[in-house]
């Protein structure tokens, strides 16, 4: 009795038809032998040795169809969409009053929850937010970046049923690459101002880092010499480089990189709050105030506590936690 053999199309050998696996999955050529078949892990789809996509980048499975692959779920990297400002209905614009913008950098669980995560946020939140991609997050890598938004709305938002939904969908805190980075916009400040907001973060970098919830990060490295920071805010040198704590490269914004990424409720709201508390603290300090001490982080921490508790209280709670406890990271 003759055996009825068919051609597979990835690797030219004969296989048994009985044994053949059509690739199409309808039971009809084309004809995939086993070593070259593989299964679409989202879809289920056979996909062709060559066809296939290794979800985890190492050539091994699971593996994806080029379709689940290029899901087309998230802008690229270099994506900037045209800008929204979200402020409270009473708010009215004003150029002086900062608008802070959120990145939050999350590794999704599965290229499914990384689906939900972008539903979650660029779909459920009045368009709130939009999420990119990021090579430096690995495959199942998302970001999560806000529009700007004044720090009253940012306090009125409902960050406790999106943290809570993310949570389930990813991670951000126990992960060795994600970070939360706070912009506020650059025409809320003259130089001088910069120059103190900037010295205050730079100056105080222990205390800083351990509200942030990580220190010496190469993603967001404190400035051990102030000096080229400073000639470069005066307009006499080039800006560090995009890595620094806070990066000054953006036209439009200063950009704070410090925090570790975090899913928790108060961990997101206190980062918002302390980039926006820090500004304010600046804004009027005089030279003679400056000489005396008042960019050293206890008098800001004083200045918080006593005088605008009730402003920040997600950043009042997260110096309670972190600073009157030890240097361990609390999440």
């Amino acid at each position: 009795m003759t055996t009825t053999s068919v051609e597979c199309i990835e690797c030219g050998e004969f296989v048994a038809l009985d044994d053949a696996i059509a690739r199409d999955d309808d039971g009809m050529a084309p004809w995939l032998c086993e070593e070259c078949a593989r299964w679409c892990d989202v879809c289920g789809r056979v996909i062709g040795r060559s066809d296939a996509v290794s979800d985890a980048g190492d050539d091994q499975a699971p593996w994806l169809c080029e379709e689940c692959a290029d899901d087309g779920c998230l802008h690229p990297y270099s994506y900037h969409p045209t800008l929204t400002f979200f402020r409270l209905d009473e708010e009215e614009p004003d150029p002086h009053t900062p608008c802070l913008g959120l990145e939050l950098e999350i590794e999704a669980n599965s290229r499914q929850d990384r689906h939900d995560i972008v539903e979650a946020t660029e779909y459920e939140c009045d368009g709130v937010f939009y999420c990119k991609a990021d090579n430096s997050l690995g495959v199942l890598g998302v970001e999560v970046v806000s529009h700007p938004m004044t720090i009253e709305y940012a306090q009125n938002f409902d960050w406790e049923s999106l943290c809570e939904t993310l949570s389930q969908l990813g991670k951000s805190w126990d992960t060795d690459s994600c970070g939360i980075h706070v912009h506020l916009s650059r025409d809320s400040m003259e130089r001088s101002h910069l120059w103190r907001f900037a010295r205050l973060f730079n100056d105080n970098p222990e205390p800083f880092g351990r509200l942030a919830g990580r220190t010496g990060s190469r993603w967001a490295r404190f400035a051990e010499d102030f000096g080229p920071m400073s000639k470069a805010i005066a307009g006499k040198g080039d800006d560090p480089d995009r890595y620094s704590a806070l990066n000054l490269q953006n036209a439009a914004t200063v950009e704070v990189r410090i925090f570790r990424g975090t899913l928790n409720l108060v961990g997101v709201l206190a980062a918002l709050e302390l980039v926006h508390a820090a500004w304010a603290y600046t804004a009027d300090l005089s030279f003679t105030a400056v000489q005396n001490g008042a960019l050293d982080f206890d008098a800001f921490r004083t200045w918080v506590e006593s005088e605008c508790a009730d402003d920040y209280p997600a950043l009042v709670q997260r110096m309670v936690d972190r600073l009157a406890t030890s240097k361990s990271q609390v999440v």
